[in-house]
């Protein structure tokens, strides 16, 4: 499969899909965070999507600060 030329569409059911499958597979902290990441950044298109807007601020996993005044 080329992944250079799949549609957005593809490309994120693709990627859904494998953070689908991550769910039940024994994962270490960094593949956890890199997963979690992964399904929030899927969220937050798909809200755009709908909406016609993009999500209002991106937030710090750990501390669930706004990027711009995480200390983390």
């Amino acid at each position: 499969m080329n992944f250079v030329q799949m549609k957005t569409i593809e490309l994120t059911k693709l990627l859904q899909r494998a953070v689908n499958e991550a769910d039940e597979l024994p994962l270490s902290p960094a593949e956890l965070r890199f997963y979690t990441a992964l399904h929030e950044a899927l969220d937050d298109y798909e809200e755009a999507m709908q909406t016609g807007k993009p999500p209002l601020e991106r937030r710090c996993l750990i501390c669930k600060q706004p990027l711009k005044y995480c200390c983390c």
